[in-house]
């Protein structure tokens, strides 16, 4: 069916453990639990948005913040061992960060260290869902490379030297 969130859609995600849950990724984050009946706002929080504001002659749409222009939400990965734990990708062309959730999205936070090894803006995560728990192992995939975060140390790894702009990526992991 239809929907309209005010703004345009750029992906969808899936709970693993919940058919039921789906997420919808736009200039912000929003999350339904009954397939899609109702859609509610969960990044930015919804008690820090003071409005939306159309910036340029497209009218694109931007959510504002009590921090400033909240960037847009450009992937998605929940973590396969507790849906509960949820990594964004939030950014533009010239900076990007990673947030996480513990909670389902009440609360969000930075991943520590995560701004200087990330370049470009984030197009996917994956996450190893073999590596421990308490310390997962995270793909983050940029314009052009792919950088990890395996046992707290950041590493990017450069594309091949004829790549500059990557169009697609997907990943998996063996069972």
């Amino acid at each position: 069916r239809m929907f309209s969130l005010r703004v345009p859609v750029t992906f969808f995600a899936f709970d693993p453990s919940d058919p039921k849950v789906i997420y919808a990724g736009a200039s912000s984050l929003w999350r339904t639990t009954d397939t899609g009946r109702t859609w509610s706002l969960i990044f930015p929080t919804p008690a820090s948005v003071n409005g939306m504001i159309f910036p340029d002659d497209h009218a694109s749409p931007e959510v504002e913040t009590g921090g400033g222009r909240a960037g847009p939400v450009t992937a998605l990965a929940v973590d396969p061992g507790n849906s509960q734990i949820i990594y964004i990708g939030v950014g533009r062309q010239e900076a990007a960060s990673l947030f996480t959730t513990a909670d389902g999205g009440e609360r969000w936070t930075a991943v520590q260290n995560a701004a200087q090894a990330l370049s470009t803006p984030i197009r996917k995560i994956y996450v190893d869902p073999k590596s421990p728990h308490d310390d997962r192992t995270i793909y983050v995939v940029g314009r052009n490379s792919v950088t990890v975060r395996k046992a707290g140390q950041w590493q990017q790894n450069s594309p091949p030297p004829s790549v500059t702009d990557f169009r697609d990526a997907s990943g998996g992991f063996r069972s």
